[in-house]
C-alpha cells in the first residue's frame, strides 16, 4: 500500500511542480516560444510516466480517463508544441495551460491505493466456481462483494485466464470462465506462445524480467521446457511478478509451490503469500 501511495504522490508532486513553471504562461508561449515548447516536453513526458504508473498498478479505467484528457482538444490537450503555438497565434486561439484534471486524476488514484489490494491464483477461482467447499466458497465471495464495496482491490492477473483455457474437462472450463468474468485482470509481461492478442499484456521492462528471473530461481530452479507442466509454471511465476510489479498487497493462493516458499518470497520480496482464510482475518 505504502509503496503505491509513495508512487503516485511523487509523480502527483512531480505535475504540480511542472504545472507552476514560469515558462509555460500564455505569455512566454508569444514571446519565448522555445522556452515553452522546451517545457512542454516537460510535461508530455510526465504524461507518459503518469499514465505507464496508472497501467501498472492496474487502474486501466484513470489511465483511459488520464489518456483522454490528455490528447484532448480541450485544456492541457491544446498545445503542447512550437507548431500548436503559431497555429495558435495564426488563428488568434487560446494559448492554455491547465493540468488540475490530470492532477485530479491521480488524486483519485491515490484515494483507490489507500486500500488493501489482492490478486487471487487460479485454483481460487477454480473453487470458486465449483462451490465443493462451502466455507471457501463464502470467504472468496466475501472478496467480491468488499471489491464490490470499494473496500478491497480485487484482481487476477491475465494467466489466470490462460491457465483456465488449458484445462481440457469443458464443463469445468466453462463454469470458471463465467466466474473469472466477475474479476477484473491485470496483466503482465508478454510471453511469446503464452499471451494472447487483445491481452492486457505488456513488454516486459528490465525490471519485470529480472522480478521474475528471480521468482523462477526460488519457485522453480529446475525449469525445464521439456516439462508438461513448462506453461503451468511459467504462468505462476507470471502470477507473482505481475502482483509485485503492480505493487499489490497480498497473493491469495492454496498452491503449495507458493506457500510452501512463502517466508522466502516475504523476505527477499515482500511478497504475501496467504490462505483465504488468513487474508480474511488480516483485511475484514
Amino acid at each position: 500500500m505504502f509503496e503505491r501511495l509513495e508512487k503516485i504522490r511523487e509523480i502527483a508532486n512531480l505535475g504540480i511542480k511542472i504545472q507552476n513553471i514560469e515558462d509555460l504562461s500564455p505569455a512566454k508561449a508569444i514571446v519565448a516560444i522555445e522556452n515553452f515548447a522546451q517545457a512542454c516536453d516537460q510535461v508530455k513526458k510526465w504524461e507518459i510516466d503518469s499514465l505507464k504508473l496508472l497501467n501498472r498498478l492496474g487502474f486501466i479505467d484513470l489511465s483511459n480517463m488520464f489518456n483522454s484528457i490528455s490528447s484532448s482538444d480541450e485544456g492541457i490537450g491544446l498545445i503542447k508544441t512550437q507548431e500548436g503555438v503559431k497555429m495558435a497565434i495564426k488563428n488568434r486561439g487560446r494559448i492554455q495551460f491547465d493540468m488540475s484534471r490530470l492532477l485530479s486524476i491521480l488524486l483519485l488514484a491515490e484515494t483507490r491505493a489507500l486500500v488493501p489490494a489482492l490478486t487471487l491464483d487460479t485454483n481460487i477461482i477454480i473453487h470458486y466456481s465449483e462451490k465443493k467447499n462451502k466455507e471457501l466458497h463464502e470467504d472468496i465471495e466475501t472478496f467480491v462483494v468488499a471489491a464490490s464495496m470499494g473496500k478491497i482491490s480485487l484482481v487476477v492477473t491475465t494467466r489466470v485466464k490462460d491457465d483456465v483455457l488449458r484445462d481440457v474437462n469443458d464443463t469445468r472450463r466453462r463454469r470458471t470462465l463465467k466466474y473469472l468474468a466477475r474479476i477484473p485482470e491485470i496483466g503482465v509481461g508478454f510471453r511469446i506462445g503464452i499471451s494472447r492478442i487483445g491481452q492486457k499484456d505488456y513488454i516486459a521492462s528490465d525490471e519485470y524480467k529480472n522480478l521474475a528471473d528471480q521468482l523462477q530461481e526460488i519457485l522453480f530452479p529446475q525449469l525445464d521446457k521439456n516439462d508438461k507442466h513448462y506453461k503451468n509454471k511459467l504462468a505462476d511465476i507470471d502470477h507473482l511478478a505481475g502482483h509485485k510489479y503492480s505493487m499489490r498487497d497480498y497473493f491469495v493462493t492454496l498452491d503449495m509451490d507458493f506457500l510452501k516458499k512463502r517466508d522466502i518470497l516475504a523476505e527477499k520480496f515482500s511478497i504475501e503469500v496467504l490462505k483465504p482464510e488468513e487474508c480474511i482475518y488480516k483485511i475484514i
